[in-house]
């Protein structure tokens, strides 16, 4: 009998091969986010908070942000960075989310504030090989009707800061997709003056 995984007359190719019998994980990655037979789509619309950066490589700075204390001001509403400090653009793409759980319960940061600990689950994001991500950026999570489309009009419904961004590479260094290691983070005014938290 042929074996299945190599190809042989009576299986069928279940890998595809970038070198001896090792899974192109791309490849791999990308079907499991589009679906491609036998697999179901996994993919949901996730937006990328990117921000900018000037000539040098340095975020741009918001007019609002206080020249004293280099702060922004939280408790009024920025229309150019809602409050994140520096200037940014979104864009959607398609990504992968896990919330990440232990034997009690979620997984958890611990964030020491004047009033004591704040515990903040973690959340997984893959993304695929082709997005430019740097740490500085954020991914924002959309309201998702009950088929997996966004709400139009577009609502945001959570923001995560990224605590580490981990380009998985294989095949002589090749990017093979991100992982991306996130907190949520808390925002007054995530959808501007419409739906203040």
């Amino acid at each position: 009998m042929a074996d299945f995984y190599s190809g042989g007359r009576q299986g069928t190719l279940f890998y595809p091969h970038t070198g001896g019998t090792e899974p192109d994980m791309r490849e791999e990655f990308n079907n499991m986010m589009d679906g491609k037979w036998p697999e179901v789509p996994k993919a949901q619309p996730i937006v990328l908070r990117k921000m900018r950066r000037d000539d040098s490589g340095v975020l741009v700075g918001c007019p609002c942000v206080d020249r004293l204390t280099q702060e922004p001001d939280l408790d009024t509403f920025c229309p150019f960075c809602h409050g994140e400090r520096y200037l940014w653009d979104e864009q959607m793409y398609d990504g992968y989310k896990v919330v990440l759980r232990s034997d009690v319960g979620l997984s958890s940061k611990e964030d020491l504030i004047r009033p004591g600990l704040l515990n903040i689950p973690f959340v997984i994001f893959y993304m695929r090989s082709h997005i430019d991500i740097t740490q500085d950026d954020k991914i924002v999570e959309l309201i998702l009707d009950t088929s997996g489309q966004p709400v139009r009009p577009y609502k945001r419904e959570f923001l995560y800061r990224i605590g580490t961004a981990i380009d998985l590479r294989s095949d002589g260094g090749k990017l093979e997709y991100w992982k991306l290691d996130c907190y949520s983070e808390e925002r007054k005014f995530l959808n501007g003056l419409d739906g203040v938290r």
